[in-house]
């Protein structure tokens, strides 16, 4: 089964997540090493470059297929990446086909990983109210499984061409909530709260994770960021996260 991506095109596709740093210029480079040990992890540093052309390279090996004129592309030296077409499409085109087995989804997080040693995570999930987060909490949990696969993961390529630096709510600190006007600070209350109550206190009781990865702030931050910014509700109730066309369309909450 494949995923097709449908996309009403303007003038051209493109993505954000996050305002623009300072323009460098628009190349793109791979930062893949294949003499990478095959536990090396993904820097989740902030200024840590993404690795588009690997991610790109990936993707075709693992057969997603894209309209002719489809690329992407950088105005800020690859802290924003985005999609362009270079010829004229009509609206509604198709651009990209994507294999289901690239396809990242809450379902199959859940049939995988749901198991009953869970019982002990989910009680604090659910301590907070948070029971409705549930397919984004297993889809922050199947990201941290493959991140801790290192270059082993299936989408070690694609986990390393996501965006490190981010500029919403789950990224300020206490003082800049304080800084904001009233509705602004609200819903960036709101929007940390979902964070506090999938983080680390929660994610600490997962059976499955090793110690460092249990207790990363930064990396459960991270990984939050990648489902809550990326990841769409399918017809059928799934929450799905397509590698590639997660450039090209990226759900903004």
């Amino acid at each position: 089964m494949k995923f097709i991506l449908l996309l009403s095109i303007l003038n051209a596709a493109a993505a954000f997540t996050s305002p623009a740093r300072p323009t460098t210029d628009h190349c793109l480079y791979s930062t893949y090493d294949t003499d990478y040990s095959e536990t090396t992890l993904i820097d989740i540093d902030e200024e840590a470059p993404r690795d588009i052309p690997s991610m790109e390279a990936w993707s075709y090996e693992m057969g997603a297929q894209r309209t002719d004129g489809f690329a992407l592309t950088t105005d800020d030296g690859g802290y924003n990446v985005y999609a362009v077409t270079n010829v004229d499409l009509p609206t509604g085109s198709p651009i990209l086909t994507i294999p289901e087995h690239m396809i990242l989804s809450s379902n199959k997080a859940m049939a995988e990983l749901r198991t009953s040693d869970m019982s002990e995570a989910e009680k604090i999930v659910k301590s907070v109210n948070a029971e409705s987060e549930f397919r984004h909490y297993y889809l922050m949990l199947k990201l941290l499984v493959e991140y801790e696969k290192g270059i082993e993961s299936p989408w070690y390529q694609w986990m390393n061409s996501l965006p490190r630096y981010y500029t919403n709510a789950a990224s300020m600190t206490p003082f800049c909530c304080l800084c904001l006007p009233s509705l602004m600070r609200k819903l960036t209350v709101q929007e940390r709260g979902y964070l506090q109550r999938l983080g680390v206190s929660s994610i600490k009781m997962v059976p499955y994770l090793n110690e460092d990865t249990k207790y990363d702030v930064d990396l459960c931050t991270w990984v939050y960021q990648i489902v809550y910014t990326r990841s769409f509700e399918t017809a059928d109730g799934d929450l799905k996260i397509v590698p590639l066309a997660d450039v090209s369309v990226v759900p903004i909450r």
